[in-house]
């Protein structure tokens, strides 16, 4: 073989192993999405903006008791393809044909090639909630807004900032990028809360919980 030869082969080894190796890259997601009235209790996260690496960007909750014990150590992600919702666990899929918050049929089989549609005995009802990320990239960020209250005609609220230093499935945060501050109440008690370029729009609040819309994201 000549030596141009086998360089070419090289170089186009290299280009394949480089392709097949490239990491997926990090997508930021909102929680909740911007513009959706929301209601979170004290103590909760009101807003969560993070960046790192997603399969999917919302899992399933199972709400009857019995399934929550059957597939309880999964990690349970949603997707919808065709039109059709999909809740996946590794070899078992459960399907809701209809999009309307019960799983009728599930998808069952060691192998792809014999999977089978089968009629689950009883309808399995469930709600989205956000997914978790599947891998923390270094230097992935998260910003948490989180709800402390309401005293007298002031709300409490405190700004947190994470990040993941070394690359663990873990954020740490950043105390010198907390703040807590405290926000007036208008006349109809409501309020815009503003930090770093975020603004939230206050609809009500009291001392256990507060309803609001996240309309700009940090600049």
């Amino acid at each position: 073989m000549s030596n141009i030869l086998k360089l070419s082969v090289l170089v186009i080894s290299l280009l394949i192993f480089v392709g097949c190796t490239e990491r997926p890259r990090p997508t930021t997601v909102y929680i909740p999405e911007l513009n959706k009235i929301s209601t979170a209790e004290v103590g909760q996260n009101m807003y969560e903006k993070i960046n790192a690496i997603f399969a999917y960007e919302q899992s399933v909750e199972l709400l009857d008791p019995k399934a929550k014990m059957e597939y309880k150590p999964y990690i349970k992600y949603f997707d919808k393809r065709d039109g059709v919702c999909v809740m996946i666990i590794y070899s078992v899929e459960l399907i809701d044909d209809e999009c309307n918050g019960e799983f009728k049929y599930k998808m069952d089989g060691v192998t792809t090639f014999d999977y089978k549609k089968v009629k689950l005995p009883a309808p399995i009802k469930y709600k989205l909630i956000p997914a978790s990320p599947i891998e923390i990239m270094e230097d992935s960020f998260k910003y948490v807004v989180l709800y402390q209250g309401k005293v007298d005609n002031k709300l409490k609220v405190s700004f947190q900032e994470f990040i993941s230093l070394d690359g663990a499935n873990s954020f740490i945060i950043r105390d010198a990028y907390t703040q807590n501050i405290q926000y007036e109440l208008d006349s109809n008690g409501e309020a815009t809360i503003g930090f770093k370029g975020l603004r939230i729009k206050v609809l009500k609040a009291t001392n256990f919980d507060i309803t609001y819309q996240v309309i700009h994201d940090y600049n």
